[in-house]
């Protein structure tokens, strides 16, 4: 449009007999008038306000067009731990099988303990439960990973012999328990917990030096069982409460037990617990499968970091989606989603890839950064239609003029000293 205005003032001049000055003159006017050369100026500096203002509700934004995003979001996944719940576990309980006493059981986890410890919630709190140490001699380790879902040490002593300790998920256990009522029991301590809500870890052992990377064949008998809680979050209900209340779908994606992960979802108040789907489940799919299938899904538990990434890149298909996490684990599913939202003691990785960070590492305060985006956004949008109306004004102006066989009457000047009263005044008084 521009174009064209600009090379009708150009044939009329040239027809009329204007002095070029004159033609450049009402092309800088009409350039001024119709382009909203203030926009984008306008539209940072609401952003940089919005910024701003968030850090001072406690929610950082490390990209400036974070602020937009926010008010944008559909889906809204999260990681149970650290999200929902407070990132601090306690042992409610330690029980021990029939075939061995607690004494070499506390001792045995004791070695596993100072030999594989790391900064892990899970592992400090079973360290702090023992409130011990145990210098049996350790052999060859095996760090935990999230897709094995187990990890081992091999402990030689005088008193135990040579035996390997693995810990982790029970349900990675379950298949290879020699014993059928250990087993038993172990299934239906599992579900008992976790109907409660309550994370499960699991010990056991096997004879002989061999460490196994896999374990099928092995034969494995039940050391410990660790019974471990952590609180929900303050504020989480109503945080979740504001996002269902706009439409937003929560999705609650998790390394837990399915049980414990929708019954820590239902006390959140999330909608649609039913839903729900594991990890091992979800390796049968195939591509089309995950496009199709994933939306229908509120809680994905038992998941590990790669499917993660790929529940957010199905769930973008569907709208614009966010990832709330705080560990290392979350770090692909935040760099994929839309948006990024991290915890500020989580991860230095996932916090450098989020957009977004809860410097409280409280998910409630994420609702008043949504409702500051909100408001940015109207502004935004007052201001764009500021701009607009002047555009148009312009274009009606030189039309109407056009026609009549007049020039148009205003200079560049002109048009500052318009668009201080027109827009200027105006946007200070949306500002403030």
């Amino acid at each position: 449009v521009l174009a064209v205005v600009i090379a009708f003032v150009i044939v009329r001049g040239l027809v009329v007999g204007e002095l070029p000055t004159l033609v450049v003159k009402n092309i800088g006017a009409l350039t001024s008038m119709l382009v909203p050369q203030g926009l984008v100026l306008a539209t940072a500096l609401l952003f940089a306000y919005g910024a701003l203002h968030s850090f001072k509700r406690h929610v950082l934004l490390q990209e400036i067009g974070a602020t937009e995003k926010l008010g944008r979001i559909k889906n809204l996944c999260m990681d149970k731990t650290g999200t929902l719940t407070e990132n601090t576990l306690a042992v409610e309980s330690m029980q021990v099988s029939g075939g061995v006493s607690r004494e070499d059981a506390e001792k045995l986890v004791a070695v596993y303990v100072g030999k594989l410890g790391d900064s892990s919630e899970t592992i400090l709190a079973i360290e702090k439960f023992l409130n011990r140490k145990y210098n049996g001699e350790a052999g060859e380790t095996l760090p935990f990973s999230s897709w094995r879902r187990y990890g081992g040490v091999v402990v030689k002593d005088g008193h135990f012999g040579s035996v390997t300790v693995l810990a982790g998920a029970p349900e990675a256990f379950f298949p290879y328990l020699a014993d059928n009522s250990e087993k038993q029991w172990l299934e239906e301590l599992v579900e008992t917990r976790a109907a409660a809500g309550k994370r499960v870890v699991c010990f056991v052992r096997l004879k002989g030096t061999v460490l196994p990377r896999e374990l099928p064949g092995a034969e494995l008998s039940v050391l410990a069982v660790f019974v471990l809680h952590n609180n929900l979050r303050e504020g989480t209900r109503e945080a979740i409460s504001f996002f269902q209340a706009r439409g937003v779908r929560i999705r609650i994606i998790s390394g837990d037990n399915p049980g414990t992960a929708r019954v820590v979802a239902f006390s959140a108040g999330v909608n649609d617990t039913e839903a729900i789907i594991t990890g091992a489940e979800m390796e049968k799919w195939n591509e089309d499968d995950f496009r199709q299938k994933t939306r229908q899904y509120t809680i994905f538990a038992r998941i590990q970091p790669e499917q993660k990434e790929k529940i957010v890149e199905a769930l973008k298909k569907g709208g614009f989606t966010a990832m709330v996490g705080d560990g290392a684990n979350d770090a692909l599913a935040i760099k994929k989603a839309d948006l990024g939202i991290a915890m500020f003691d989580g991860a230095p990785a996932t916090r450098r890839l989020a957009a977004v960070v809860l410097t409280t590492n409280s998910f409630s305060e994420l609702p008043s950064g949504v409702k500051l985006a909100d408001n940015i956004i109207e502004n935004t949008e007052i201001f764009a239609s500021i701009f607009f109306n002047q555009t148009f004004l312009g274009f009606f102006l030189f039309v109407i003029l056009s026609i009549l066989g007049y020039a148009y009457p205003f200079a560049p000047l002109n048009i500052t000293l318009i668009n201080y009263f027109t827009i200027g005044m105006p946007g200070l008084l949306i500002l403030y």
